[in-house]
């Protein structure tokens, strides 16, 4: 009873530390070795945790996923359905970018030019086509899991779990190694995120007392457009996908209340996926259909990267005194889509894709500079989104295939909060 009650309470303990930490960060402003010496520490902790777990999990996840499916046949056609479905929202989630960015009028802001060219000027290698081709492909798998590149990590893992498919009725005991792998990692991360409020709480403090208010009131207006159009792409793409699939936005509301909180807490969406996985669980999705899509989506599923990356380039042409014309903005909604996936395995993919989109569009490299400034920030929207997406994805590729959804989660009374310890 006891458990029960303190998995119940797991989310507004989360959300407790969110507020503090952005109280406590206000005020510890003015003193920040504080801040620096004691309290970050303890937030980069709980961060090395989640980095810890997130490359093993991620492959028995996949691998667990891609075995447990019925057929080679069934894993392609769930392949294309996903692959169409991210391409479609990464497509809509530009076009929402500029759109909010135009709404937010965002190519009108206080900073100058001449601020521009003072920043520290970023030097952006631009991938060719057949460079990001190979950068998906590992040449050693250890090494991509070693140095933490996620898609040669998915790669392989979905090789790794074909080949086992492959193996027809030979394939249980392998299967099953994995599965169970993927059922202990869940019980080591519902251990690290006991600790979620003290993490949350310590990220946020280090946060806001190393950025402040000052620093973020001549982009608010960036930062304006690009929380308004992760609001319009959820309500616009999202909630009529989940009302398509029969599920009641307040339904799926409470089942993804934790990921959405370790989305926007820890600015990875990778971090969420037991979280987001546990919460589709609730909502009748199968493990293989889980244990495919949201690894897969924590890499090339980039919905509020894309609303980042188009409300970035119209903000940069304000700093310079331009308007993006019609064409310009179709070059943007294109190459946004285009690097959401090619740079999915480079370090520093949102830096990459800035740098590729201004370049298409002739812009100076300079202005990431300034958008950088504010990332933490942004990443908030832009994590929730993504993460969102995926959850999304995997509810609508499962169709008719989906089990019946948890009833704890259709009334508040029944509801005790997502946990793993069932």
């Amino acid at each position: 009873m006891h458990r029960i009650k303190r998995e119940m309470y797991r989310p507004l303990w989360v959300l407790a530390g969110l507020i503090l930490g952005i109280a406590a960060g206000l005020l510890l402003q003015q003193t920040p070795h504080i801040v620096t010496e004691w309290i970050k520490p303890m937030g980069t902790l709980f961060l090395k945790f989640i980095k810890m777990i997130v490359i093993p999990l991620e492959i028995f996840s996949i691998v667990a996923g891609v075995s447990g499916m019925e057929s080679v046949t069934a894993l392609g056609k769930l392949g294309r359905k996903v692959i169409v479905f991210y391409l479609a929202t990464t497509v809509l989630a530009a076009c929402i970018g500029i759109l909010s960015a135009d709404l937010v009028d965002v190519s009108h802001t206080a900073l100058t030019p001449a601020a521009a060219v003072a920043a520290d000027p970023v030097t952006v290698a631009i991938p060719n086509f057949w460079e990001a081709i190979l950068g998906l492909v590992p040449d050693n798998p250890i090494a991509a899991m070693a140095s933490g590149n996620l898609i040669q990590v998915v790669i392989f893992s979905l090789c790794l779990g074909g080949g086992i498919l492959m193996l027809g009725d030979h394939k249980e005991r392998l299967a099953e190694f994995f599965h169970d792998g993927f059922l202990a990692l869940q019980n080591v991360v519902t251990a690290i995120m006991r600790f979620a409020p003290v993490g949350v709480f310590a990220l946020m403090t280090a946060a806001v007392a190393e950025t402040g208010t000052a620093t973020l009131e001549p982009l608010l207006r960036l930062a304006a457009g690009v929380f308004l159009g992760c609001l319009i792409h959820i309500v616009l793409v999202y909630v009529p996908v989940i009302l398509a699939c029969q599920v009641k936005i307040p339904t799926f509301l409470r089942a993804m209340a934790e990921a959405m909180m370790v989305a926007t807490t820890t600015g990875s969406s990778s971090a969420t996926i037991p979280f987001t996985s546990h919460g589709l669980k609730l909502l009748g999705v199968s493990h293989s259909i889980r244990g495919f899509v949201l690894p897969l989506g924590a890499t090339i599923n980039m919905d509020g990267t894309a609303i980042f990356q188009s409300v970035s380039a119209v903000f940069v042409a304000g700093l310079y005194g331009l308007e993006l014309d019609l064409l310009q903005q179709i070059v943007v909604v294109l190459v946004v889509t285009v690097a959401s996936v090619g740079t999915a395995g480079i370090p520093a993919a949102g830096t990459v894709m800035l740098g590729m989109v201004l370049q298409s569009i002739g812009l100076p490299l300079e202005g990431i500079a300034l958008v950088m400034g504010i990332e933490v920030v942004l990443d908030m929207g832009r994590s929730l989104v993504n993460t969102l997406g995926d959850a999304v994805c995997a509810l609508a590729v499962s169709g008719h295939d989906r089990g019946p959804v948890d009833p704890r989660l259709k009334s508040r009374a029944g509801w005790r909060g997502p946990h793993f310890l069932e």
